[in-house]
């Protein structure tokens, strides 16, 4: 494993309050104006999908792809389509003066470099193949009793085969 995935996976198991996530989401969706997140480390996937869980209570579509040939690894992609104004306006992304500010302070040149350094790399998606599963591919529902005025159901993992 990388240093890089390492970080992510320690950093996205630390407990954050509400204004921290905001923050840390915000930092992410920076690049992901659309509100569409690719990402090959799956605890980011779950971190994020967590932060807008808990913060909009809004579930994003996640679509997991595995990659053909000599890509073996999985792409996850979340895509957050309900309360998207609020999201994007909380998370501050339709704003240019951070970009101004930074420009500003650094100049052109160093701008460039620094843009061109933390930007994420476009991932060629045809390479990849959809592997995503519904609810009912991956669980089945083996019984349901009564206890106390609710429904009860039992749900069995089916597992999932990414062959």
């Amino acid at each position: 494993m990388s240093f890089t995935a390492e970080v992510k996976n320690e950093v996205s198991k630390l407990e954050l309050n509400k204004t921290d996530s905001l923050s840390e989401l915000s930092g992410i969706m920076h690049e992901f104006k659309d509100l569409k997140v690719t990402t090959e480390n799956a605890s980011v996937a779950r971190r994020i999908f967590k932060i807008v869980k808990d913060i909009y209570k809004v579930n994003a579509v996640i679509t997991v792809r595995k990659g053909y040939n000599y890509h073996k690894n999985y792409i996850y992609i979340l895509e957050i389509k309900q309360k998207k104004d609020i999201i994007i306006n909380d998370l501050n992304l339709n704003n240019p003066i951070l970009d101004t500010s930074l420009f500003n302070n650094v100049g052109k040149k160093a701008y460039e470099n620094i843009v061109n350094k933390f930007s994420i790399p476009n991932i060629n998606l045809s390479e990849y193949k959809d592997i995503s599963k519904t609810f009912r591919d991956v669980f089945s529902f083996t019984q349901t009793k009564r206890i106390n005025n609710k429904n009860i159901v039992k749900v069995k993992h089916l597992g999932l085969d990414f062959e």
